[in-house]
Order: structure tokens, then sequence, then C-alpha cells
């Protein structure tokens, strides 16, 4: 009722049509089945009184959350009603979490609002654990776009450009860290859209 009463009273009047969630923290040991199952029917519930509003509930799988892994994402797609559970697909998460980002976002493009472009590291690719919160302490796990290596993003840009995509797609920069040699926030944005121009010919 309360979310429903924020698309209702907050979102709907400032024209925003979907909604960013991340659901919270990851269950020790990763969700069980009967756990995304009562995700899965409480995400629907919702999405079906935003929808209401003209907003569309967007969940978004993320690191250490309940949707970090293919088997958590997969079933909270397959048991959410496509009307009203939509998908925010952020590439350096979904990489860090083991998914195979160019190739679900194109099977589940239909359910996608908005793509965060964010890059990782080569050695996350397919990984079956990830890093954990104490490996981003010490050093961060997140790079700009195009500047990592661990994101195909001519690939993630081939299917939103295959597929026509016409929602967001944001840069999505984790605050540099003293001395890890990427500079300042300003020379981050800087940094992904040189690679947007130069390597993928995003005409900004």
């Amino acid at each position: 009722a309360e979310m429903e009463a924020v698309a209702r009273d907050f979102l709907q009047p400032l024209g925003i049509d979907h909604w960013k969630n991340n659901m919270g923290p990851r269950p020790p040991g990763g969700p069980s089945d009967d756990q995304l199952k009562g995700l899965s029917e409480v995400a629907s519930e919702i999405g079906m009184r935003t929808k209401k509003y003209g907003v569309r509930l967007s969940l978004h799988p993320h690191m250490w959350g309940p949707m970090e892994r293919e088997h958590d994402f997969r079933y909270v797609m397959a048991h959410t009603d496509p009307a009203y559970v939509h998908l925010i697909m952020d590439t350096g998460h979904n990489v860090l979490g083991g998914v195979d980002v160019v190739k679900m976002s194109d099977e589940f493009f239909p359910r996608i609002t908005e793509f965060h472009l964010k890059d990782t590291f080569p050695q996350y690719r397919g990984s079956k654990a990830g890093p954990t919160p104490e490996m981003h302490k010490q050093k961060s796990v997140y790079a700009s776009v195009g500047q990592g290596g661990g994101v195909d993003f001519p690939g993630v840009f081939a299917v939103m450009r295959k597929r026509h995509f016409k929602g967001w797609a944001v840069f999505d920069i984790d605050a540099p860290r003293p001395g890890d040699g990427t500079g300042t926030v300003d020379d981050n944005i800087a940094a992904s859209v040189n690679y947007l121009r130069a390597k993928l010919g995003v005409k900004l």
C-alpha cells in the first residue's frame, strides 16, 4: 500500500513511467525457491497496483541482493506477470553475478525499462561466486564504461540497436577512490563518453 501511494502521489505527477527496485539484501546462503516465490508474488502485486498509475515496477538484479545469480533472475521472471513486473539491467552487476548480460538482455528485452551502464573486470565473467562486499571495500569491483574490460558493451549495444530500445540507458558511475588512477568523477564520465563515441559509434 505504501508503494502504491508513492506511485500515485509522487511518481505519476512527475511523469515517471518506471520505478527501480533493488529488493533488499541477499539472504544468507542465497534465496531459497520459497523466498524467491514470495518475492515474485509481492512484486506482481505491487506491479499490478503501480501500473494503474502508469508506473512499471522494475526489478534491479544486483550483487549481494536476492536476484544476483542467473537462477534467481530466471525464477523471478518465470513466476511474475510480464504485464506487471519489468527489469532494469545493470551491465556491471549482471556480469559480477555470473550472468551473460548480452544473452539475458536479448532474451528478456520486452521487459527491460532501463540499462545501467557500468563496467567490471574480465575475471568476473561467468563467475560462480562473485566478489564479496569485503573485496569491494578493498578495491572497487566497478569501472566506468569500457574501462574494465569485463562487460561486452558492443554486444549489449547490438541488442539495443537490433531491438530498437527506446528507454533510458544511463552511466552508473561509482565514486572514484583516492589513488585508484581514474581521476575525478568528471574524468570517469569523460572516459565513458569517449568510449561510447570511439568504440560504439554512439552519436551524442
